[in-house]
């Protein structure tokens, strides 16, 4: 981001607005698997991808040992009445399950339309940068959690 920041020259002006189109002229549709075959066969856009699939595999690594370490680091509290005091039990594939369901909704929710309404509202660059500092407050706090209530 550095780099990008410091070294990019700066330079103002005006984006020309282009309707996002797939190969033959339309945005194929999520399904179209044959059509979006068509961007993997363009040197041009080919030297984009190739180098994207690396970080794809390690994020999508990353995601699968997260529900290691979410068996092992957290916890749930509920009070047993039998017991008549606070049980702490180590989350289980259930609750990593609820945990990645919900992730995927709000994921869902957030592509789905509110990231196009709220760049329109504040723009791209208070977007990015509120977006940013809240990652880092959320990884950073992320470090502190130990039990989930």
């Amino acid at each position: 981001m550095a780099c990008t920041y410091f070294l990019l020259p700066k330079e103002e002006g005006t984006v020309p607005t282009v309707e996002v189109a797939g190969p033959g002229g339309r945005r194929p549709s999520a399904f179209a698997s044959p059509r979006y075959s068509e961007y993997f066969r363009r040197p041009e856009l080919r030297g984009l991808y190739l180098p994207v699939l690396p970080v794809l595999v390690r994020v999508l690594a990353v995601l699968q040992r997260l529900r290691a370490v979410a068996e092992r680091r957290f916890v749930t509290s509920h009070f047993d009445t039998a017991l008549m005091k606070t049980v702490l039990e180590p989350w289980s594939a259930r609750e990593v399950g609820y945990l990645f369901a919900y992730s995927g909704l709000i994921g869902i929710l957030w592509q789905g339309g509110l990231i196009g309404r709220m760049v329109k509202r504040f723009g791209e660059l208070k977007l990015t940068a509120a977006g940013f500092g809240a990652s880092v407050v959320a990884y950073i706090a992320f470090g502190f959690v130990r039990r989930i209530a």
